[in-house]
Protein backbone atom coordinates (compact mmCIF):
# COMPACT_ATOMS: atom_id res chain seq x y z
CA UNK A 1 0.00 0.00 0.00
CA UNK A 2 2.91 2.15 0.76
CA UNK A 3 4.34 1.86 -2.85
CA UNK A 4 0.98 2.61 -4.37
CA UNK A 5 0.67 5.99 -1.58
CA UNK A 6 3.98 7.53 -2.72
CA UNK A 7 3.34 6.51 -6.71
CA UNK A 8 0.52 7.84 -6.45
CA UNK A 9 2.11 11.10 -5.20
CA UNK A 10 4.68 11.04 -7.63
CA UNK A 11 2.08 10.73 -10.54
CA UNK A 12 0.72 14.08 -8.88
CA UNK A 13 3.82 16.04 -8.72
CA UNK A 14 4.53 15.23 -12.33
CA UNK A 15 1.12 16.67 -13.14
CA UNK A 16 1.76 19.72 -11.75
CA UNK A 17 0.60 20.03 -8.19
CA UNK A 18 2.90 21.94 -7.16
CA UNK A 19 3.02 24.70 -9.86
CA UNK A 20 -0.19 25.40 -9.02
CA UNK A 21 -1.43 24.82 -5.61
CA UNK A 22 1.67 22.91 -3.49
CA UNK A 23 -0.72 23.22 -0.65
CA UNK A 24 -3.37 20.81 -1.90
CA UNK A 25 -0.14 18.07 -1.67
CA UNK A 26 0.47 19.39 1.22
CA UNK A 27 -2.61 18.48 2.58
CA UNK A 28 -2.80 15.23 1.00
CA UNK A 29 0.81 14.28 2.48
CA UNK A 30 -0.42 15.29 5.74
CA UNK A 31 -2.95 12.36 5.75
CA UNK A 32 -0.30 10.36 4.34
CA UNK A 33 1.97 10.91 7.27
CA UNK A 34 -1.06 9.71 9.56
CA UNK A 35 -1.34 6.64 7.65
CA UNK A 36 2.44 6.05 8.68
CA UNK A 37 2.22 7.05 12.26
CA UNK A 38 -0.74 4.59 12.44
CA UNK A 39 0.86 1.92 11.30
CA UNK A 40 4.10 2.78 13.36
CA UNK A 41 1.46 2.40 16.09
CA UNK A 42 0.21 -0.96 15.07
CA UNK A 43 -2.91 0.22 14.56
CA UNK A 44 -3.49 -1.21 11.28
CA UNK A 45 -7.35 -0.70 10.86
CA UNK A 46 -6.09 3.07 11.00
CA UNK A 47 -3.38 2.73 9.25
CA UNK A 48 -4.80 1.73 6.35
CA UNK A 49 -7.81 3.69 6.05
CA UNK A 50 -5.84 6.67 5.76
CA UNK A 51 -3.52 5.10 3.53
CA UNK A 52 -6.68 4.74 1.14
CA UNK A 53 -7.89 8.44 2.14
CA UNK A 54 -4.49 9.48 0.79
CA UNK A 55 -4.14 7.32 -1.99
CA UNK A 56 -7.57 8.49 -3.55
CA UNK A 57 -6.14 12.54 -2.65
CA UNK A 58 -3.27 11.93 -4.49
CA UNK A 59 -5.44 10.77 -7.72
CA UNK A 60 -8.00 13.69 -7.39
CA UNK A 61 -4.84 16.10 -7.44
CA UNK A 62 -3.69 14.27 -10.89
CA UNK A 63 -6.78 13.73 -12.23
CA UNK A 64 -8.05 17.27 -11.44
CA UNK A 65 -4.36 18.74 -12.72
CA UNK A 66 -4.50 17.05 -15.88
CA UNK A 67 -8.13 17.95 -16.62
CA UNK A 68 -7.46 21.64 -15.66
CA UNK A 69 -4.03 21.83 -17.77
CA UNK A 70 -5.76 20.13 -20.77
CA UNK A 71 -8.79 22.80 -20.54
CA UNK A 72 -6.45 25.73 -19.70
CA UNK A 73 -4.25 24.50 -22.67
CA UNK A 74 -7.85 24.44 -24.71
CA UNK A 75 -8.96 27.87 -23.54
CA UNK A 76 -5.79 29.75 -24.10
CA UNK A 77 -5.31 29.03 -27.56
CA UNK A 78 -9.04 30.05 -28.18
CA UNK A 79 -8.21 32.93 -26.19
CA UNK A 80 -5.38 33.74 -28.56
CA UNK A 81 -7.32 32.71 -31.74
CA UNK A 82 -10.09 35.27 -30.80
CA UNK A 83 -7.58 38.33 -30.49
CA UNK A 84 -6.09 37.14 -33.60
CA UNK A 85 -9.82 37.18 -34.85
CA UNK A 86 -9.24 41.20 -34.41
CA UNK A 87 -11.81 40.86 -31.05
CA UNK A 88 -9.61 43.87 -29.55
CA UNK A 89 -10.23 46.37 -32.18
CA UNK A 90 -14.14 45.87 -32.55
CA UNK A 91 -15.25 44.85 -28.28
CA UNK A 92 -12.91 44.25 -26.43
CA UNK A 93 -15.81 43.97 -23.42
CA UNK A 94 -16.88 40.95 -25.02
CA UNK A 95 -13.08 39.60 -24.46
CA UNK A 96 -13.50 40.47 -20.68
CA UNK A 97 -16.61 38.61 -20.32
CA UNK A 98 -15.07 35.70 -21.70
CA UNK A 99 -11.55 36.20 -19.11
CA UNK A 100 -13.85 36.38 -16.36
CA UNK A 101 -15.75 33.14 -16.89
CA UNK A 102 -11.82 31.65 -17.62
CA UNK A 103 -11.09 33.24 -14.04
CA UNK A 104 -13.85 31.14 -12.63
CA UNK A 105 -12.86 28.13 -14.30
CA UNK A 106 -10.07 28.13 -12.54
CA UNK A 107 -10.90 28.98 -9.31
CA UNK A 108 -13.31 26.38 -9.19
CA UNK A 109 -10.68 24.23 -9.95
CA UNK A 110 -7.92 25.48 -7.68
CA UNK A 111 -10.97 25.18 -5.08
CA UNK A 112 -11.68 21.20 -5.61
CA UNK A 113 -14.71 21.64 -7.75
CA UNK A 114 -13.59 20.15 -10.68
CA UNK A 115 -17.51 19.56 -11.91
CA UNK A 116 -17.83 23.68 -11.87
CA UNK A 117 -14.23 23.79 -13.27
CA UNK A 118 -15.50 21.76 -16.22
CA UNK A 119 -18.54 23.47 -16.89
CA UNK A 120 -17.08 27.24 -16.17
CA UNK A 121 -14.13 25.79 -18.75
CA UNK A 122 -16.18 24.91 -21.48
CA UNK A 123 -18.06 28.00 -21.40
CA UNK A 124 -14.97 30.20 -21.96
CA UNK A 125 -14.00 28.14 -24.24
CA UNK A 126 -17.67 28.29 -26.20
CA UNK A 127 -16.83 32.33 -25.71
CA UNK A 128 -13.67 32.82 -27.01
CA UNK A 129 -14.61 30.73 -29.84
CA UNK A 130 -17.76 32.23 -30.32
CA UNK A 131 -15.63 35.66 -30.78
CA UNK A 132 -13.32 34.27 -33.29
CA UNK A 133 -16.45 32.86 -35.11
CA UNK A 134 -18.12 36.11 -35.00
CA UNK A 135 -15.28 37.91 -35.95
CA UNK A 136 -14.83 36.11 -39.05
CA UNK A 137 -18.48 36.40 -39.96
CA UNK A 138 -18.06 40.28 -39.21
CA UNK A 139 -15.14 41.08 -41.34
CA UNK A 140 -17.04 38.69 -44.21
CA UNK A 141 -19.40 41.09 -44.23
CA UNK A 142 -17.39 44.19 -44.35
CA UNK A 143 -16.05 42.59 -47.59
CA UNK A 144 -19.04 42.30 -49.14
CA UNK A 145 -20.17 45.61 -48.42
CA UNK A 146 -16.73 47.56 -49.87
CA UNK A 147 -17.60 45.06 -52.62
CA UNK A 148 -21.01 46.20 -52.98
CA UNK A 149 -22.25 42.08 -53.42
CA UNK A 150 -25.09 42.58 -50.87
CA UNK A 151 -27.39 42.90 -53.66
CA UNK A 152 -26.42 39.66 -55.25
CA UNK A 153 -28.26 37.97 -52.23
CA UNK A 154 -30.10 40.67 -50.48
CA UNK A 155 -32.58 38.09 -48.83
CA UNK A 156 -29.87 36.26 -47.02
CA UNK A 157 -27.83 39.05 -46.04
CA UNK A 158 -30.09 40.45 -43.89
CA UNK A 159 -30.89 36.92 -42.45
CA UNK A 160 -27.03 36.79 -41.69
CA UNK A 161 -27.43 40.58 -40.01
CA UNK A 162 -30.27 39.14 -37.94
CA UNK A 163 -28.58 35.96 -36.98
CA UNK A 164 -25.39 38.09 -36.02
CA UNK A 165 -27.03 40.18 -33.50
CA UNK A 166 -29.03 37.95 -32.27
CA UNK A 167 -25.43 35.75 -31.24
CA UNK A 168 -24.49 38.83 -29.70
CA UNK A 169 -27.29 39.26 -27.54
CA UNK A 170 -26.94 35.69 -26.81
CA UNK A 171 -22.92 36.30 -26.13
CA UNK A 172 -24.27 39.31 -23.75
CA UNK A 173 -27.13 37.06 -22.05
CA UNK A 174 -24.66 34.11 -21.53
CA UNK A 175 -25.80 31.77 -23.47
CA UNK A 176 -22.44 31.05 -25.16
CA UNK A 177 -23.29 27.74 -27.14
CA UNK A 178 -26.13 29.83 -28.53
CA UNK A 179 -23.48 32.56 -29.69
CA UNK A 180 -21.54 29.76 -31.23
CA UNK A 181 -24.46 28.47 -33.20
CA UNK A 182 -25.57 31.92 -34.60
CA UNK A 183 -21.60 32.82 -34.92
CA UNK A 184 -21.58 30.11 -37.05
CA UNK A 185 -24.83 30.19 -38.87
CA UNK A 186 -24.04 33.66 -40.24
CA UNK A 187 -20.57 33.25 -41.04
CA UNK A 188 -21.97 30.58 -43.25
CA UNK A 189 -24.30 33.28 -44.60
CA UNK A 190 -22.26 36.05 -45.56
CA UNK A 191 -19.77 33.88 -46.92
CA UNK A 192 -22.24 32.35 -49.14
CA UNK A 193 -23.53 35.66 -50.36
CA UNK A 194 -19.64 36.73 -51.02
CA UNK A 195 -19.30 33.99 -52.84
CA UNK A 196 -22.60 34.50 -55.21
CA UNK A 197 -21.37 38.51 -55.30
CA UNK A 198 -18.30 37.04 -57.15
CA UNK A 199 -20.19 34.65 -59.15
CA UNK A 200 -21.90 37.06 -60.14
CA UNK A 201 -18.86 40.28 -60.79
CA UNK A 202 -17.21 37.04 -62.02
CA UNK A 203 -19.96 36.54 -65.00
CA UNK A 204 -20.12 40.08 -65.95
CA UNK A 205 -16.67 40.51 -66.23
CA UNK A 206 -16.43 37.56 -68.25
CA UNK A 207 -18.82 39.14 -70.99
CA UNK A 208 -16.52 41.96 -71.16
CA UNK A 209 -13.67 39.61 -71.89
CA UNK A 210 -15.60 38.06 -74.13
CA UNK A 211 -16.61 40.93 -75.83
CA UNK A 212 -13.10 42.50 -76.23
CA UNK A 213 -11.51 39.43 -77.56
CA UNK A 214 -14.44 39.37 -80.48
CA UNK A 215 -13.00 42.90 -81.12
CA UNK A 216 -9.46 42.07 -81.24
CA UNK A 217 -10.27 38.54 -83.73
CA UNK A 218 -11.89 41.21 -85.66
CA UNK A 219 -9.21 43.58 -85.99
CA UNK A 220 -6.86 40.63 -86.63
CA UNK A 221 -4.91 41.21 -83.97
CA UNK A 222 -4.39 37.42 -83.67
CA UNK A 223 -2.72 37.97 -87.03
CA UNK A 224 -1.29 41.56 -86.66
CA UNK A 225 0.38 41.25 -83.44
CA UNK A 226 0.17 37.74 -82.71
CA UNK A 227 2.71 37.39 -79.69
CA UNK A 228 0.94 39.98 -77.59
CA UNK A 229 -2.67 38.26 -78.82
CA UNK A 230 -1.40 34.62 -77.75
CA UNK A 231 -0.11 35.97 -74.34
CA UNK A 232 -3.53 37.70 -73.66
CA UNK A 233 -5.38 34.74 -75.21
CA UNK A 234 -3.70 32.46 -72.42
CA UNK A 235 -4.78 34.66 -69.66
CA UNK A 236 -8.28 34.52 -70.71
CA UNK A 237 -8.02 30.66 -70.89
CA UNK A 238 -6.70 30.81 -67.20
CA UNK A 239 -9.84 32.56 -66.38
CA UNK A 240 -12.04 30.32 -67.99
CA UNK A 241 -10.80 27.48 -66.42
CA UNK A 242 -11.10 28.98 -62.67
CA UNK A 243 -14.74 30.17 -64.02
CA UNK A 244 -15.51 26.55 -64.68
CA UNK A 245 -14.11 25.61 -61.67
CA UNK A 246 -15.93 28.12 -59.44
CA UNK A 247 -13.15 29.95 -58.52
CA UNK A 248 -14.68 33.43 -59.12
CA UNK A 249 -12.22 35.29 -57.68
CA UNK A 250 -9.17 34.25 -59.41
CA UNK A 251 -11.57 34.46 -62.41
CA UNK A 252 -12.65 37.63 -62.03
CA UNK A 253 -8.93 38.96 -61.70
CA UNK A 254 -7.99 37.10 -64.74
CA UNK A 255 -10.71 38.24 -66.80
CA UNK A 256 -9.81 41.93 -65.91
CA UNK A 257 -6.61 41.31 -66.98
CA UNK A 258 -7.66 39.46 -70.43
CA UNK A 259 -9.99 42.17 -70.89
CA UNK A 260 -7.66 45.26 -70.77
CA UNK A 261 -5.44 42.86 -72.86
CA UNK A 262 -7.24 42.49 -75.58
CA UNK A 263 -7.88 46.14 -76.05
CA UNK A 264 -4.02 46.87 -76.34
CA UNK A 265 -4.04 44.09 -78.34
CA UNK A 266 -6.21 45.76 -80.96
CA UNK A 267 -4.69 49.38 -80.46
CA UNK A 268 -1.14 47.66 -81.26
CA UNK A 269 -2.70 45.99 -84.06
CA UNK A 270 -4.26 49.39 -85.10
CA UNK A 271 -1.05 51.22 -84.96
CA UNK A 272 0.54 48.84 -86.77
CA UNK A 273 -1.74 48.91 -89.69
CA UNK A 274 -1.25 52.77 -89.63
CA UNK A 275 2.41 52.43 -89.56
CA UNK A 276 2.18 49.76 -93.02
CA UNK A 277 -0.45 51.89 -94.34
CA UNK A 278 1.76 55.45 -94.01
CA UNK A 279 4.47 53.31 -95.75
CA UNK A 280 2.52 52.12 -98.58
CA UNK A 281 1.52 55.49 -99.04
CA UNK A 282 4.99 56.59 -98.85
CA UNK A 283 6.28 54.27 -101.23
CA UNK A 284 3.49 55.08 -103.81
CA UNK A 285 4.44 58.51 -103.62
CA UNK A 286 7.76 57.67 -104.47
CA UNK A 287 6.71 55.76 -106.69
CA UNK A 288 5.05 58.07 -108.60
CA UNK A 289 7.53 60.53 -108.51
CA UNK A 290 10.17 58.26 -109.74
CA UNK A 291 7.66 57.73 -113.12
CA UNK A 292 7.27 61.17 -113.44
CA UNK A 293 11.06 61.84 -113.34
CA UNK A 294 11.28 58.75 -116.07
CA UNK A 295 8.91 60.45 -118.01
CA UNK A 296 10.44 63.94 -118.10
CA UNK A 297 13.59 62.17 -118.45
CA UNK A 298 12.31 60.25 -121.55
CA UNK A 299 10.95 63.23 -123.31
CA UNK A 300 14.08 65.00 -122.90
CA UNK A 301 15.90 62.17 -124.61
CA UNK A 302 13.13 62.64 -127.26
CA UNK A 303 14.09 66.26 -127.76
CA UNK A 304 10.70 66.97 -126.97
CA UNK A 305 11.93 69.42 -123.71
CA UNK A 306 15.05 70.76 -123.09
Amino acid sequence: MRDAVLKARDEAIAAGILDYVPEYLDAADEIALGAERAYLEEDYYKAEAEALKALDRYHVLKTGMESYLAREGAVLKARDEAIAAGILDYVPEYLDLADETALEAERAYLAEDFSKGETDAQEALDRYRSLKTGMEAYLIREEVERRDFAGFDQANFDRADETLLAAAAAYEGEAAKDALAGAGESKALYDGVLKAGWAAYAAQLRGLAQRERGNALAAKANVAVREDFSRVEQIFKQAESAYTSKVYNNAADLYIRSEAGFVETVLAAEEKRRIAQEAIEAADKKLAESESTAENAEKILEGGEE
